[in-house]
């Protein structure tokens, strides 16, 4: 095997990079090392967008205008031991032109104060229809409408903590267990992030999730009415989505989706009981090289009452 100097890392690294944003896109750079793995690689992305941000929150009565470059550098490792067990790690730089590195207040939003972090580190194991998956990793499920990688974000959202997968020709199945928030002061008053979800493919093509989230936080407040008492923030989320693509119709192809979800629980000491619809169709033309999409989607949530 080849053995690769520090120098032939970090120009293969630099020439790995992928320019996504500006759609320019290369392979991944594939190096072999004197070290026990059986391969390495290496690639990134690079994207730039600008924003033009006009009544950003929808309220009249304050000021928000405003237009920004946003910028985000990533550069990601490959790492692969064994047939049965591999490693992924992603750092990002995230920032917007002409300011500070842009960071969020807990690791959901993959920040631990500066905007050059650890986005993505894990270790991966595989053994038959099992594969579990250990360290800070991005998850997405359904219309990403509840758990998502945020990839719009500058920054992103990842999680910290554990995951397990079965997979078998009727059902595949994810439980994790998410840590959202260390307290800072030592105590228990973390926050957590749970949740089973299982897609159904009983019916060929016709593919069904059904799942639940929890979320808990320690911290105590006394929610919307100041003279209740202080309790924890716990709630549950119940749903299920359906997505169909690929139903040939004329010059192209149609595609519809529908999901629904009701919480409960309670936010501090106020009690939570709602629900949300959402649905979605398109229609995407098969017969140009870049396959435009006509798309509409709908959404309703009960809110705050």
């Amino acid at each position: 095997m080849k053995i690769v100097t520090f120098k032939e890392v970090f120009l293969s690294a630099a020439v790995a990079i992928v320019f996504s944003g500006l759609a320019v896109e290369g392979n991944p750079l594939v190096l072999e090392s004197g070290l026990p793995l059986k391969k390495v690689k290496f690639s990134g992305e690079y994207r730039l967008r600008y924003e033009n941000q006009g009544n950003y929150d929808h309220l009249n009565k304050v000021t928000d205008d405003n237009d920004l470059v946003g910028s985000r550098a990533r550069l990601n490792f490959d790492v692969v031991a064994t047939d049965a067990i591999d490693a992924f790690f992603q750092v990002q730089d995230s920032r917007n032109w002409g300011g500070n590195p842009m960071t969020s207040a807990n690791n959901t939003a993959s920040s631990l104060g500066s905007g050059f972090d650890l986005h993505q580190g894990y270790v991966r194991g595989r053994s038959g229809a099992w594969t579990g998956i250990l360290g800070r990793q991005t998850l997405s499920y359904g219309s990403q409408k509840l758990v998502s990688p945020l990839d719009w974000s500058n920054i992103g959202r990842a999680f910290d903590g554990m995951l397990v997968r079965g997979e078998s020709d009727l059902l595949t199945a994810d439980l994790f267990a998410t840590k959202v928030g260390e307290s800072p002061s030592g105590d228990e008053d973390d926050v957590a992030f749970h949740g089973l979800h299982t897609t159904w493919k009983a019916v060929d093509g016709y593919h069904f999730d059904v799942y639940a989230f929890w979320s808990r936080d320690a911290r105590r407040t006394t929610g919307e009415i100041a003279t209740k008492r202080a309790e924890e923030t716990g709630f549950a989320t119940y749903g299920i989505h359906h997505l169909k693509k690929g139903i040939d119709a004329g010059p192209g192809q149609v595609d519809y989706g529908v999901e629904f979800d009701y919480q409960a629980g309670q936010r501090g000491s106020d009690s939570l009981s709602a629900h949300a619809y959402h649905a979605r169709a398109g229609f995407t033309c098969r017969k140009t090289d870049w396959k435009p999409r006509l798309g509409y989607q709908y959404d309703v949530a009960s809110g705050d009452n």
